[in-house]
């Protein structure tokens, strides 16, 4: 538990650090960009992953007697999102071309995707046969990897930074996913590598693919509500206010990472109970979790605060009314995410993906006409509170409707 909580800690700060280093190397802008290829990239995640990492956990606990079930399934899930992929990316791509969009961007963004995909799928396959600290790692490394990438250019020089900045970008997401998938295809090649009948595989994503739609909108969803704010104030502000943004957000993203081994260290147990429609003791244990992660949760966001405000490189920004307004309504949002943890667990674990997509299908769209209506309108803060309006719609519906 102690080395969980300091590799999560090392890359809450890894993160926070990333955030005041490309600004003191760079700029604004470039803050920007990371922030718009990052959003659109995770986006992208969904995509390919098609909610088969939700899934994963769950099937595990399902069938942790029956060895030839797990191989369908792991075989299932190895072969899935690699066809999503390529056929993803080449659709991408030529939307991209046919849009006039950045050509270097929509590539960057499609592997920023793919290999994010690729990391969060392992880390889940990982924790589901028991390895929860290397699950973690999985995860955490990355700031850590782009923090000794933007040192070692930037030091040396910064306009070699400024060429290779994108580049720094990609191998941040890519080596993590690498080294952590070939971690997993040489330690469970027994279940990699098992051999499976076609028709087996065949009738196993038959039958997963009844609740692929209802887990897409899920992680679209969330996606979308906690991604989609740094896109449109790219389109509609610009980058510099995307920047601006990203260093508002990083405080609340900071302060809410830190709640990940704990819900890490319960999330079995949660799921069995649900599964088992043991709700109330489910409740106790969920309970449990928002306390801790509530306390967590204001520890970090005061201590990163402190940080912003001593900082030498942010003075343009912190002082203005905007910025101070953006990160009161996005504090109240980690606040509210801290109390109620484990939604998305919830509604899967309790077999309401469809019915839960449903709802987080109008937050989407609720979502992305309220930007519209108030990023034009109140710039910055208009984004941040439409966050705050969201999280607290999908968390009032997940409980009143499911």
């Amino acid at each position: 538990m102690i080395f969980n909580l300091a590799q999560k800690y090392g890359s809450v700060l890894s993160t926070f650090l990333n955030t005041i280093l490309i600004v003191k190397f760079l700029d604004l802008e470039h803050l920007g960009l990371y922030a718009f290829l990052a959003a659109s990239g995770n986006i992208f995640t969904v995509f390919v992953s098609s909610g088969l990492r939700s899934m994963y956990l769950r099937e595990i606990v399902k069938h942790r007697d029956n060895l030839e079930n797990q191989r369908i399934f792991t075989a299932t899930a190895e072969i899935l999102p690699k066809i999503a992929a390529i056929v993803i990316a080449g659709i991408f791509l030529a939307v991209a071309w046919l849009a006039s969009f950045s050509i270097e961007d929509a590539a960057t963004i499609a592997l920023i995707g793919t290999m994010l995909a690729s990391s969060q799928m392992t880390s889940q396959k990982l924790r589901s046969h028991g390895l929860n600290t290397l699950s973690q790692m999985v995860l955490n490394v990355r700031p850590v990897v782009l923090t000794l990438l933007l040192l070692f250019i930037g030091l040396t020089d910064v306009e070699t930074l400024k060429t290779f900045f994108r580049g720094s970008i990609i191998a941040s997401f890519a080596i993590p996913a690498i080294l952590a998938y070939t971690f997993w295809i040489v330690k469970f090649r027994s279940l990699v590598f098992s051999r499976v009948r076609f028709s087996a595989i065949i009738h196993g994503a038959w039958k997963i693919s009844k609740e692929l739609p209802g887990l897409f909108m899920l992680a679209m969803g969330q996606k979308v509500t906690t991604r989609s704010d740094v896109i449109l104030l790219t389109v509609l502000l610009g980058l510099e206010a995307a920047g601006t943004y990203r260093i508002a957000t990083q405080i609340v993203t900071v302060a809410n990472s830190s709640q990940f081994p704990i819900q890490s260290k319960f999330l079995k147990k949660y799921a069995r109970l649900l599964y088992k429609e043991k709700l109330r003791a489910a409740e106790i244990i969920a309970q449990r979790v928002a306390r801790i992660s509530v306390a967590l949760y204001l520890s970090f966001f005061f201590a990163a605060v402190v940080v912003i405000y001593h900082s030498p490189y942010l003075e343009e920004i912190k002082y203005r009314p905007d910025f101070i307004w953006s990160l009161g309504f996005l504090a109240l949002t980690g606040l509210v995410q801290a109390g109620f943890p484990m939604v998305e667990s919830y509604v899967v674990y309790r077999n309401n993906t469809n019915k839960g997509g449903l709802i987080q299908l109008g937050v989407v769209i609720g979502n992305i006409l309220l930007h519209l209506m108030l990023i034009p309108l109140l710039g910055l803060p208009g984004a941040c509170l439409t966050a705050l309006i969201s999280v607290l719609f999908w968390r009032f519906a997940v409980k009143k409707f499911l």
